[in-house]
């Protein structure tokens, strides 16, 4: 059996992983010249499982209307009208109504949870680097609201099997001695089980070794159509049994050329990456960070990179760096760690594909071939490496049943 995965960031890389371990043959179409070139490329970097709370709440959606006159909010939605855009925001709101927060945030940290042990797997198989620390994720927070918020969050993640333990500022600074710089801490919480890593060398690493091993890769290669019949076609002359779709936010475009909305919106992340001198490598924490009151987490990638992400923004598919976006970013730097050079920073900016509910989109389409495998929106790194398993296995699962086309 011969299966197409469209698209080589973290959500085409783990199911066409899988696929080849579950003993398919399979091709990677890219339309960039490498991989994880897009949203994979410079995200925050954690694999955080107590990063995986959902969105569809009502204090993020108050939050979200009293962010909305700032240019450098958090979360920023552009007053640009489209429709894409206002079916995003009424499915996210007709979600918040259904009251499923703590339901569908427990099935996302099960989900992480996997998703940590298949990160495990793949590396003790594979062999590749990638920067990988465990070093834990310290929540930091600098108002009352922001940390008692924190407080009844921590309980949900702790009914679910995940580790929150609370530290002082004076216990912040034992963890990581680069955290006394740190302003207006009042409290934070510690979860030693999460991680980090560079999620571009992880992509790249492993499809250099998945091409050693046959898997094939068209890279320059964009799919524009995806056509079905006795078999199934990309662009009317590549011919599979099986296609995963598996290209960020296009996915939605594809999902209606096979009879669904999918209803997944680009929201526009950004990071910077800070190159380090010798002499700050003991000015920035090794620890990773994710400071609560400003949405801003970051991760210490080898000894000489420091990625610092944050901010979310509804404004279509525009993904150059925005000024007013990134100097937010650089400004947390240079107020919590003063003494760091910010002479050498790399901006970036990506749409991450992000469904209404916040759950991925891991399934067969309403054609019998097609499956989709995204969505996973600021979750990608975290949740990939098992959703990208059970995409497989449930291909696996329809190639041993009857069917036709």
């Amino acid at each position: 059996m011969k299966i197409a995965v469209v698209g080589a960031g973290i959500a085409g890389i783990t199911v066409a992983y899988h696929l080849h371990k579950f003993g398919y043959e399979v091709e990677v179409f890219e339309r960039d010249n490498g991989s994880a070139l897009e949203c994979s490329h410079a995200n925050g970097g954690q694999i955080a499982i107590s990063g995986c709370d959902v969105w569809t709440r009502w204090p993020t959606v108050w939050q979200g209307i009293k962010w909305s006159l700032r240019k450098d909010a958090p979360l920023l939605i552009r007053k640009t009208p489209s429709i894409d855009k206002i079916v995003w925001l009424m499915g996210f709101l007709g979600n918040t109504c259904k009251g499923l927060y703590e339901k569908n945030t427990s099935k996302i940290i099960q989900m992480g949870l996997e998703s940590r042990t298949e990160y495990d797997k793949i590396v003790e198989d594979t062999k590749i680097d990638f920067d990988q620390s465990k070093c834990g994720v310290l929540h930091v927070y600098n108002n009352e609201k922001s940390f008692i918020n924190a407080c009844e969050t921590s309980y949900l993640f702790q009914r679910n099997g995940v580790e929150w333990n609370y530290v002082s500022r004076a216990d912040i600074v034992k963890l990581d001695p680069a955290m006394g710089s740190f302003k207006n801490i009042i409290g934070g919480f510690y979860t030693p089980s999460d991680s980090t890593g560079d999620s571009y060398k992880f992509c790249v690493k492993l499809a250099k070794w998945l091409q050693a091993q046959g898997v094939v890769f068209h890279y320059n290669t964009e799919v524009f159509s995806v056509l079905t019949g006795r078999r199934i076609c990309i662009n009317g002359e590549l011919d599979y049994d099986a296609i995963v779709l598996a290209n960020g936010h296009e996915i939605q475009k594809f999902g209606m050329k096979t009879g669904e909305w999918l209803n997944v919106y680009p929201v526009k992340g950004y990071s910077i990456t800070v190159n380090l001198k010798p002499e700050d490598y003991d000015k920035i924490p090794t620890i990773s960070i994710s400071d609560g009151s400003k949405r801003i987490v970051t991760a210490r990638l080898g000894e000489d990179r420091f990625r610092v992400a944050g901010t979310a923004e509804l404004c279509g598919t525009n993904k150059d760096p925005i000024k007013e976006r990134i100097d937010p970013l650089k400004q947390w730097v240079g107020d919590n760690f003063p003494d760091v050079s910010l002479e050498n920073v790399e901006e970036w900016a990506c749409l991450r594909p992000m469904t209404s509910d916040m759950m991925p989109l891991m399934r067969e389409s309403k054609v019998p071939g097609i499956w989709y495998h995204g969505g996973h929106g600021h979750l990608g790194w975290t949740l990939s490496a098992y959703t990208g398993k059970l995409v497989a296995a449930e291909i696996m699962l329809n190639d041993m049943l009857p069917r036709s086309f």
